[in-house]
């Protein structure tokens, strides 16, 4: 008797009705699970996961049959994503699967076209319960802060991130804790704890941070450091100790490394303290690296065009992007035509667009010729203002 492929479970399930759903779709889990083989899509360049998310979580993709996946990577590469697939054997499944969890899975998709099942990760893996052991004896602290790297870095990476993530990355960052280097030390029959981190080639420092076992023994370790467990307020009181950076998972093929500035800024995005606006004086202005867009978004363009006309000082706007040492994912940068004291109508003007922004960081700048020359190169203004009477 042949069996039925995966394709065809799929097909079946979407065919069910409600009383026969669950059914059908244990079907499918259970020919994946006797799977001999499978292939689960994976970025090239960092060799990790390729991350999809799905109504919020992060899902990997599964693919029984290697056309299946090449229509995926076809799909991938029309959206300038590159692909490739990881070949796994049966006997491997349960070890993978934990691999995804360390690394913040919550859901599977299995196959893709022309249809697919999407299931929770925990329908296939039990993850262990470390609940009852104390968390600086766990060897997975912080799976879901190793997820929101691994997904920030992999829209950097593929240039599709916005400041949504960048915001989600250092939120998840102020609430996890982290494993950390240190040495135990007796001061004056006191117990205290020295941080070690990793000292540079510069003379600077930097704060070293993991989410979970596998990453801190990736790295190397002076004899007698143990691991210990700080938090978000802990590393802002480490980092005044002579740190001018932070790394978490610094062997890993995306590290995430922070600055003071940023990481001081965490809390305030954390608890929704920060506004996603910066007015940029013309002598700071010029030490920015900017591009054109090209394909600026039609709503935004839209939106600035609808408010420039109530601001008769803006003569023309340009619009750039901005990437500075200071943000982890680029700006949308407005360049005014315009008086230098513009501050107060420039928040106006965010505020009249920010819904649109898709969460970008929104810097503008107000400047008057020749120094607009300076930072526009050959782009051309997307708003003009309209002159009047015998001079149009």
């Amino acid at each position: 008797m042949i069996m039925p492929s995966i394709q065809e479970l799929i097909a079946k399930f979407y065919r069910s009705d409600e009383e026969h759903a669950e059914e059908s779709a244990q079907a499918v889990i259970d020919a994946f699970l006797q799977s001999e083989t499978f292939l689960i899509a994976r970025i090239p360049e960092t060799k990790k996961f390729f991350i999809s998310m799905e109504s919020g979580q992060q899902t990997a993709i599964f693919f029984s049959e290697r056309d299946t996946f090449e229509k995926f990577a076809v799909h991938c590469m029309n959206s300038g994503i590159h692909v490739d697939a990881v070949e796994f054997a049966k006997d491997r499944q349960q070890l993978l699967f934990a691999e995804l969890w360390r690394c913040g899975f919550t859901r599977i998709m299995i196959d893709f076209l022309p249809v697919y099942l999407n299931i929770s990760l925990f329908d296939v893996f039990t993850p262990p319960d470390y609940s009852d052991k104390p968390l600086a004896y766990r060897p997975i602290i912080a799976p879901r802060m190793t997820g929101k790297i691994l997904f920030l870095m992999q829209q950097i990476q593929t240039g599709k991130a916005d400041g949504n993530q960048e915001v989600d990355t250092l939120t998840e960052l102020y609430h996890s804790p982290f494993f950390t280097g240190a040495d135990i030390l007796n001061i004056n029959g006191k117990r205290a704890m020295q941080i070690n981190g990793q000292e540079n080639a510069d003379g600077t420092k930097t704060l070293l941070l993991f989410t979970d076992m596998k990453e801190y023994t990736a790295v190397p370790h002076p004899s007698g450091e143990v691991p210990s467990i700080v938090w978000y307020p802990d590393i802002k009181e480490i980092m005044k100790q002579g740190f001018q950076t932070l790394v978490i998972n610094s062997a890993s093929s995306t590290p995430l490394t922070l600055d003071s500035e940023l990481l001081n800024a965490t809390e305030q995005l954390a608890t929704g303290q920060t506004e996603n606006f910066t007015f940029t004086e013309m002598e700071n202005a010029n030490t920015f690296k900017m591009t054109d867009i090209e394909n600026p978004p039609e709503d935004l363009i839209q939106a600035l065009c609808a408010e420039l006309p109530n601001y008769q000082q803006v003569k023309s706007a340009y619009l750039r992007v901005m990437q500075s040492d200071q943000k982890l994912i680029p700006s949308y940068f407005l360049i005014l035509e315009a008086p230098t004291a513009m501050k107060a109508s420039a928040r106006t003007i965010f505020q009249a667009v920010e819904k649109y922004l898709q969460g970008y960081h929104f810097e503008c700048t107000a400047l008057e010729k020749p120094e607009l020359a300076k930072l526009i190169g050959k782009t051309k203004p997307f708003y003009k203002k309209k002159k009047v009477g015998f001079l149009k």
